[in-house]
């Protein structure tokens, strides 16, 4: 049976199932030949050298090497000299493969146009597609080696058979299982991101003005709150309302400029929020375990430290801006983000750079932080007893808060992980495979799931902490007809009491850490503990 080996990006993934009927052009008889489509993901010109390549080509010992390539080399920022010298490039390919491997007939196929492309503004690049095919088609007239393959039944613009990525052509199985439901699901993710833009806004801002209205923004942790709030804020006003729109629109209405801000914004405030929940884990490991550390804790170092993680997320979130990579739009062509796709080495330099800086350290800091205090608590637990035992019910009470604490610490990192993974997984695989080959819908939902980490924090605080719950029902009365759990009067004296400081036990396991909480008394209002 004779071979042919197809060789390209990962456009020709994809070729056979679409373009089946295209076969005859060649006179070949699909059920005598054998077809191998070799695609690389971003595969540009220099790729086909590779020794891969060259094994596969040994190997299979092909009649017949087709090669649908140039696309990716087109879509440059230096597209005059690329389109110029493109066709010389693809005969040198052509020659490689003839004195190299013993190749009898290399044929060029047709490049397609693209709706959408990285670099270059589309109506360039199709007029460049256009150039290198009338090109091509000249230069293998009257060659017995190389021919040039028109794809049969297609027009120029082909538009219909693209997918709405608007390069890579359609399969069936998205078609089916996706484009027939795909209005419904965008006019869901458009209600979803309704939701999360209004409620995310209105239950941060509501927690930001309770801190404010009673006067304890001064404390260190309270600080790191209300700069997750603003964060989460910031993205439930200007990202998640675009995506709405998109979405209900089925194609992004905001042209290149606001995509890469769009992606700006969402990057940074994303990266904003995990290195804030990093350095509030390791403060709480300083305070707990290392108490001969505590030194290094103070409300200077605190505006410091925010001042870092605001300068360290705005730094890493505008390279792309700068052409350290790039901002594009997704696969659902609703929101942008990050090229992770883009396989250059200069992107990757930066996806590294940012995977191991905004998730891999953080992350880890955080699990270190956790597992150390989970350690420390259990190693002391008969110290801390005894104390306990020593001291009365009064410590007793600081210590059920501030294991409170540190639970509640700790549901946020989790929370903020369960938003944040599954994206996070999604563009690692980006990374190093072909992201179109995914049903959309698999890529829609990790993007949702980061969206919604808006909304965690003030829902976290609002069903675990009973001073924040009591503060809002008292500075929203109305929430009280919709909320069976009015206070007792006796249960109200005691959340007051529970509003003292919250101690935290050192390794003798005898004395607490005090600096981080707000004294109360009878003459001053309630104030919340939040952390």
């Amino acid at each position: 049976m004779s071979s042919v080996i197809v060789l390209g990006h990962s456009f020709i993934r994809r070729l056979d199932d679409s373009l089946t009927g295209s076969w005859t052009n060649l006179g070949f008889d699909p059920d005598q030949l054998q077809v191998l489509c070799l695609g690389k993901s971003g595969g540009k010109i220099p790729n086909l050298y590779a020794r891969c390549i060259s094994d596969t080509i040994q190997q299979v010992q092909p009649s017949v090497v087709l090669l649908q390539i140039g696309g990716n080399d087109l879509d440059c920022a230096d597209n005059v000299r690329v389109k110029g010298t493109l066709v010389t490039d693809l005969f040198s390919i052509a020659q490689w493969l003839v004195t190299g491997f013993g190749i009898k007939r290399v044929g060029f196929l047709q490049l397609l146009y693209r709706r959408t492309t990285r670099v270059t503004p589309v109506t360039i690049y199709n007029e460049s597609v256009d150039f290198v095919n009338s090109a091509l088609k000249q230069r293998c007239m009257g060659s017995t080696v190389c021919f040039f393959w028109r794809h049969k039944g297609l027009k120029d613009g082909v538009s219909e058979n693209l997918c709405k990525d608007g390069v890579h052509l359609s399969s069936k199985r998205m078609r089916s299982d996706y484009e027939v439901f795909r209005k419904d699901v965008l006019q869901a993710t458009a209600i979803v991101m309704l939701f999360l833009a209004l409620f995310g806004s209105l239950f941060n801002g509501l927690f930001i003005y309770i801190l404010l209205k009673h006067n304890i923004v001064k404390t260190r942790n309270n600080i790191y709150v209300i700069t997750l709030c603003v964060s989460s804020i910031g993205i439930a006003v200007l990202v998640v309302p675009t995506v709405g729109i998109a979405s209900l629109e089925d194609k992004w209405m905001f042209g290149e400029v606001g995509c890469a801000l769009h992606g700006f914004i969402m990057t940074t405030f994303g990266l904003i929020q995990i290195f804030v929940l990093a350095v509030m884990s390791f403060e709480k490991y300083i305070i707990v375990v290392r108490n001969n550390w505590d030194s290094f804790v103070s409300k200077n170092g605190t505006r410091f430290t925010i001042a870092g993680c605001l300068m360290l997320g705005v730094i890493l979130g505008s390279c792309p801006l700068f052409g350290w990579n790039s901002y594009k739009l997704e696969l659902q062509r609703t929101s942008c983000s990050i090229d992770w796709g883009d396989k250059s080495i200069k992107s990757l330099t930066y996806t590294y750079l940012l995977l191991l800086v905004g998730l891999v350290v953080p992350v880890s800091v955080m699990f270190f932080s956790y597992i150390n205090i989970y350690l420390e608590i259990r190693r002391h637990i008969f110290n801390l007893h005894n104390v306990l035992r020593n001291s009365g019910k009064s410590y007793a009470n600081m210590l059920k808060r501030e294991v409170k604490v540190i639970k509640t610490m700790f549901i946020l990192v989790c929370a903020f992980i369960f938003s944040w993974v599954p994206y996070s997984v999604m563009s690692i695989y980006a990374m190093f495979n072909d992201i179109n080959s995914l049903d959309p819908l698999l890529y829609m939902l990790p993007t949702l799931f980061a969206k919604a980490s808006v909304i965690w924090n003030p829902i976290i605080y609002l069903f675990i902490n009973k001073s924040f719950k009591k503060a809002l029902l008292d500075k929203i009365p109305i929430l009280r007809k919709c909320c069976s759990c009015r206070l007792s009067k006796g249960r109200r004296e005691l959340l007051s009491n529970e509003t003292g400081p919250s101690p935290t036990y050192f390794k003798d396991g005898k004395s607490f850490d005090q600096q981080h909480t707000l004294r109360t008394s009878s003459q001053t209002q309630m104030a919340i503990t939040i952390l």
